[in-house]
């Protein structure tokens, strides 16, 4: 067999393909080829190409499923992959492997094997400074300056100035394409450059002119947006260049309208001899930049602030009121008319002008007309141009414009100048940029994206580029996964751990961009119910699902196994014999799936090593999770959790339906007389969010602890008269039962309707320890808030919670730590109210940590005594 025919023959075996070429590290950081173990060898023979994988921790499954696609993407031209991580800086952990198999692949000089294509800019591309101002990339990377750009956060919408983390500079043989947007300049980027575009993210190539780029642009407040609207309508206009022009002969009026946008304008010119203007009445002008956002106001968002400025302009008074619009045409005249009534309730009428015709604002008896108009404008109008205004409306006080700039992402559209198509080499070196946090930088021409996740590898023949083929690793936590390009293998890493945002942001439209023919591989450890994996999970195991469920217990990882000598039998050193006293359970391992001693063993060990480093606060992380059994028990004990798995387990095990039902409520426990309740609501808004109604009751036990009891719960799409309505019901039902909601947010409208009309929670300062008559309990998150305090609240009571409420127990499993913070990663609604619950019984608040008017009584007791004061 030649050696091109022994290729042949590995192209179109992935895993002989891998054995035989691919290495991995192992645990002694040694290289060694790279040897499938039994669970990769099972999830080769059995894939399906739409595939759901539950898997033990630390088997080498992504790694596998890495090296197999990555191998597809080399030999098959045109295959693009994109790979999801679940965390930010687990793309850096994949993007590691994906370089590690392809430079080890290129250092065996494989004929015809793919070209890497890197994503860069050329040394005169312009980055933009956090000062605002552009300094050219190759200068930035050849010195590795440690300075700060402008960078546009996904998530909040925020630019903010960031760090470059990292530096790259690579010989270049590439094609380029030169991209203009009508902004400061235009510059060269290869093909495959991601660009932020108003389809998403695109490559330079994908992009096409009259595509919208984004800048970090100025953006007028509404104070500024007025003003230029009344002047693009009155003396000034907007000008070829996309700029405003600005015209006025009174200095002080052309001084005002310089000092409300001066930061980004030219300074004041003076003339004076402009047609008809002497040295004795100069005439003044400025220029405002250019922004596309000036392309899209209208007439119709005049307010009375750009009418103010419109007829400072172009107004004047005498035995009538009158605005100059001669250069208008007829139609237009009759657009101004419906504004000046629909906006402001203002009737004006056509009348001639010399050759022209202009507005007229009459006063017809009786009608007002005139003195509305002047009582909406005289606090806009600038003290300088009173002299246009009745006398009785000079003289007020006047209204303080905002002069402040915002910042933000300003739309600008593509102009395609020039696509090189040549692989001569342009530049003899190309370079990029890491931008920590957001991955992303403003160029002279737009927003771009770290590239270095994104690997472009070039089939050439004879010196031509005859296809491309790439792979992308995205975080489950970004907008977008990757370019907008058919997507033929998709990998959903941890898939279990993704946030839920990145059900829509990501992980549906990558599958919608999967083809016939094309592969998912989403696997993960388990992690709790309340997840899409779960789901996906239970429908692909019930046959209801396009996707094959797999399912591995840790034992068929022969690693995981303890032997007698080693020396991790110190830490479990019962087991220091051949044979040694089972547990029940580990009895029952090894009857039915015929496990042996040294994997029962690692196992006791393990167990030991995971609930040791929970109690220490450094892990969360349980053995059933991480090291699945069966695929039942390990969705249901999920690691990483904010509250004590230990009590929910508890708390779930007594769980059963409701025995009774009020309405749509569930109660467990019936109201018993002269007994006190708390009714809890988390209010909603109908359609969007769900409202949560529980009813709360303490005891003591014979020590005096408090023992919260679950009574009641009701949830559903109700709006704001509906859940009001539910949860006086239940208040009726629980011996007229006091009400507490969430005040903030949608709680505003319930506290409308709950205040003064039964016995209601009323929150105390806790500055001075005073009750205020500030009703509902408030939420807030902080350092100063509410919000730590409850959920510590909820720890604190949680042993001794009496509950058989399941949908309580799933939200409390959605309280998860992430980076050393609390994250929730499904719904919360009914927790809440527990929470808010227990705040307000709390016979003893904390003193520090909270300001204002945020919070609780003191005594469970005292309250039919506030209710006598009330």
């Amino acid at each position: 067999m030649t050696t091109k025919e022994a290729f042949k023959e590995l192209i179109n075996n992935e895993r002989k393909f891998i054995e035989t070429l691919l290495v991995v590290e192992n645990k002694q950081r040694q290289r060694v080829p790279f040897r499938y173990n039994p669970i990769q060898a099972d999830a080769d023979a059995t894939e399906t190409g739409m595939d759901i994988w539950v898997k033990p921790s630390s088997v080498g499954f992504s790694t596998e499923r890495i090296a197999k696609r990555l191998v597809n993407t080399l030999t098959t031209p045109g295959t693009n992959t994109v790979l999801v991580a679940y965390e930010d800086f687990i793309t850096e952990r994949l993007l590691n492997k994906v370089n590690f198999f392809y430079n080890h692949l290129e250092t065996l000089r494989i004929p015809g094997f793919p070209e890497i294509h890197h994503s860069c800019l050329p040394y005169h591309a312009k980055i933009q400074l956090a000062d605002g101002t552009f300094r050219q990339i190759g200068q930035i990377v050849n010195k590795r300056e440690q300075v700060k750009v402008l960078s546009h956060n996904m998530d909040n919408g925020k630019i903010e100035s960031k760090s470059i983390s990292r530096w790259y500079k690579y010989p270049s043989s590439h094609s380029w394409i030169n991209l203009g947007s009508g902004f400061k300049f235009s510059h060269m980027m290869t093909g495959n450059h991601p660009i932020w575009t108003d389809d998403g993210w695109k490559t330079a190539k994908e992009s096409s002119l009259g595509d919208i780029t984004y800048h970090n642009g100025f953006m007028p407040n509404e104070d500024q947006k007025q003003m230029i609207l009344g002047t693009m309508l009155g003396d000034g206009y907007h000008d070829g260049h996309g700029g405003i022009c600005f015209g006025q002969s009174v200095w002080d009026y052309i001084k005002f309208k310089y000092d409300m946008v001066q930061e980004f304008s030219s300074d004041i010119k003076t003339t004076w001899d402009r047609g008809g203007f002497s040295s004795e009445n100069p005439f003044h002008t400025f220029r405002l930049g250019a922004s596309p956002l000036f392309d899209t106001y209208s007439v119709m968002d005049l307010d009375v602030r750009g009418l103010a400025i419109w007829y400072c302009d172009d107004g004047s008074y005498g035995r009538t009121v009158n605005i100059h619009t001669e250069c208008f045409t007829e139609t237009f005249h009759e657009i101004l008319i419906d504004v000046l009534r629909n906006n402001f309730g203002i009737e004006s009428h056509i009348v001639p002008h010399g050759d022209h015709i202009m507005l007229n604002i009459p006063n017809p008896r009786g009608s007002g007309n005139q003195d509305k108009f002047f009582t909406l404008i005289a606090p806009y109008i600038p003290r300088c141009m009173e002299y246009k205004l009745a006398e009785q409306y000079r003289g007020r006080q006047k209204y303080v414009w905002d002069n402040c700039f915002g910042r933000g992402l300003v739309p600008y559209k593509i102009g395609i100048k020039e696509t090189a198509l040549t692989f001569e080499r342009i530049y003899n070196y190309v370079y990029n940029i890491e931008v920590e946090d957001n991955h992303n930088y403003f160029t002279s021409i737009g927003l771009c994206r770290n590239s270095t996740y994104e690997k472009t590898f070039r089939f050439m023949v004879n010196g031509t580029c005859v296809s491309e083929s790439s792979i992308y690793i995205a975080s489950a936590r970004s907008k977008t996964a990757g370019r907008a390009e058919v997507i033929h293998h998709l990998l959903l890493d941890e898939h279990a751990f993704y946030v839920p945002q990145a059900s829509e942001n990501i992980v549906a439209p990558a599958m919608a961009r999967v083809p016939p023919g094309g592969t998912v591989d989403s696997f993960s450890t388990p992690n709790g119910e309340e997840n899409d994996f779960h789901d996906w999970y239970v429908a692909a195991k019930g046959g209801n699902s396009i996707f094959t469920a797999h399912f591995y217990p840790w034992w068929l990882h022969l690693e995981y196994a303890v032997y007698p000598g080693d020396a991790r039998i110190r830490m479990i050193p019962e087991t220091d014999r051949e044979e040694f006293k089972l547990t029940l359970d580990e009895e029952t391992l090894m009857t039915n799936h015929d496990l042996t001693w040294a994997q029962i063993r690692w196992r006791r060990y393990m167990m030991k090593v995971m609930d040791s480093l929970r109690r220490k606060g450094e892990s969360r992380t349980l053995f059933p999770q991480e090291f699945p059994e069966d695929d039942l028990s390990c969705f249901l004990t999920t690691g990483d959790m904010y509250y004590e798995t230990e009590w929910i387990e508890k708390l779930a095990k007594t769980c059963y339906d409701a025995p009774h039902k009020v309405g749509n409520a569930n109660i467990w426990y019936l109201p018993k007389e002269g007994k006190q309740y708390l009714v809890v609501v988390d209010p909603s808004q109908a359609k969007i969010t769900q409202s949560a109604i529980s009813v709360l009751t303490f005891e003591k036990d014979a020590l005096g602890n408090t023992i919260p009891i679950w009574c009641a719960r009701d949830c559903g799409w109700y709006s704001t008269e509906d859940e009001y309505s539910k949860a006086c019901k239940l208040s009726d039902y629980y011996n007229r039962a006091m009400l507490v909601w969430e005040a903030n947010g949608h709680g505003l409208a319930f506290t409308v309707l709950a205040k003064n009309r039964r016995p209601i929670y009323f929150r105390e300062d806790l500055i001075n320890g005073m009750p205020t008559m500030m009703p509902g309990w408030y939420t807030s998150s902080g350092k100063s808030g509410t919000k730590e305090y409850m959920l510590g609240q909820v720890r604190k009571h949680l042993p001794s919670l009496i509950c058989h409420d399941i949908e309580l127990v799933r939200q409390l499993r959605n309280f998860r730590y992430s980076n050393g913070k609390v994250e929730i990663v499904g719904t919360d609604d009914v927790h809440d109210t527990l929470a808010i619950g227990l705040s307000v019984f709390n016979p003893n608040p904390v003193k520090r940590g909270l300001q204002g008017h945020t919070g609780y009584k003191k005594d469970w007791g005292n309250r039919d005594k506030q209710r006598r004061r009330r």
